[in-house]
């Protein structure tokens, strides 16, 4: 091994060392986002380019159907005792029948109506909201809250960037919208506010009942160590129209058998470093591409490969730099949250065999006949879409609603706006 190798394995070494303090791996500026003057030109692109519809945005995998057990929970989430509405106050007819389907539906808008007025408290640093409470100010000031992670980016804009710090993400309320791969961020940025004096973070979408209630709800299946079912429940008492989609409650008790059964944490897994959304293309995520072998390996990427619950990055011979810090950082994700073994170990495409040839062999007998190693078309549009926002030459897709894509440019760190101006490191 010469020198210079050896010196960059002590710097690994130490860099996943007890006594080194990493940064977690997602501030409130977020990752360095398009500048608005990119950003804008989606207003005035061709107006006949094709228009984003509000259809699922595609992803590398998704949620498996349920099973049956899975979807007897869900049923007896959905229609047990906790979620049904209150028909009691609702007149029966002379032979005991419920009420109509319209009063049911008008009862539970009256009950969206309520709450979408509340600034609903889960615990004293977290709250959990709809868009109306994220654009009045004096409910944000009443509930004393100084950070705010808006799930809506489509709808949504950061209404008062001067006094809150924000996070955007771009989620839609679909059965395939990926949550798990900004899961841990999310977690991370939780984290940072419960750990500061006086910290409070809203989670907000366009009504508090599915895409921020499930993040909130996985965050409880972490903290507290429940289960789907009691985490549910939690927030549905704290907030009673909590009602997550069918996609992202399969995720959710997909995840909690992954990071329970021993079996699950043993298996291979390979995560692909992509852009989370069109709309914030430098926003990197690690994204579940499954199990399988080097047909899923791309040269111009960084991959997370767990296996036996240990974890690899391997590093294509085109890959990007920032790509491989996201995937370390990720790593360190999986140590907390998933229980992962540390260190990290880091192999280069080309020299798997020395740098990790147990896995490696698992990995060549999980590929598919005739795999081949390379550029897959697959992921080409990903690749190209982050390679011109970084050179500063992406213009988003346009949002059929008109909604304007106007967010800020943001720094790799953030200032707290409440109290001390330092940095915050997790």
């Amino acid at each position: 091994m010469r020198g210079s190798e050896i010196v960059e394995e002590e710097k690994k070494r130490d860099h996943w060392s007890p006594r080194h303090q990493h940064r977690r791996s997602c501030s409130w500026s977020g990752s360095p986002c398009l500048p608005p003057e990119l950003l804008r030109k989606a207003e005035s692109a061709d107006p006949d380019a094709e228009k984003l519809s509000l259809a699922p945005i595609s992803i590398s995998s998704t949620p498996p159907p349920p099973n049956r057990e899975r979807t007897r929970l869900i049923n007896r989430i959905r229609h047990g005792p906790g979620m049904k509405l209150n028909l009691d106050v609702v007149r029966r007819d002379s032979d005991g029948n419920e009420a109509s389907g319209d009063a049911e539906l008008r009862l539970r808008k009256e009950r969206l109506a309520v709450c979408d007025k509340e600034c609903s408290c889960i615990f004293p640093y977290l709250f959990l909201s709809g868009r109306s409470v994220a654009q009045n100010l004096n409910t944000l000031q009443d509930s004393r809250i100084t950070h705010i992670i808006n799930c809506v980016g489509f709808f949504c804009p950061e209404y008062f960037p001067n006094d809150f710090a924000y996070r955007t993400l771009w989620l839609q309320d679909s059965q395939s919208e990926d949550i798990m791969c900004i899961l841990y961020d999310v977690f991370d940025m939780i984290e940072n506010v419960r750990e500061q004096r006086g910290g409070r973070v809203l989670l907000h979408c366009c009504q508090g009942v599915s895409r921020s209630a499930a993040l909130i709800i996985a965050y409880l299946m972490w903290r507290k160590n429940e289960s789907f079912e009691d985490a549910f429940y939690e927030v549905k008492s704290k907030r009673n129209v909590v009602s997550p989609n069918m996609g992202f409650l399969s995720q959710l008790m997909q995840w909690q058998k992954r990071i329970s059964s021993p079996i699950d944490r043993e298996a291979l897994q390979i995560y692909r470093i992509a852009p989370q959304s069109p709309y914030d293309p430098l926003y990197l995520v690690p994204k579940y591409t499954g199990p399988g072998g080097i047909e899923l390996l791309d040269s111009r990427g960084a991959f997370l490969i767990r296996f036996a619950n240990m974890l690899y990055v391997w590093k294509g011979r085109h890959c990007d730099k920032d790509m491989v810090a996201v995937a370390d950082h990720a790593a360190f994700q999986f140590v907390r949250y998933e229980r992962a073994q540390g260190p990290c170990l880091f192999v280069k495409e080309g020299s798997e065999l020395r740098g990790f040839p147990k896995v490696w062999a698992v990995v060549l007998e999980s590929s598919k006949p005739e795999a081949d190693e390379g550029q897959l078309s697959l992921y080409e549009s990903d690749y190209e879409m982050y390679r011109k926002a970084k050179a500063g030459t992406y213009v988003p897709p346009v949002i059929g609603s008109g909604v304007p894509i106007n967010l800020p440019a943001r720094d790799e760190t953030w200032r707290q706006l409440h109290g001390s101006p330092t940095k915050i490191n997790g």
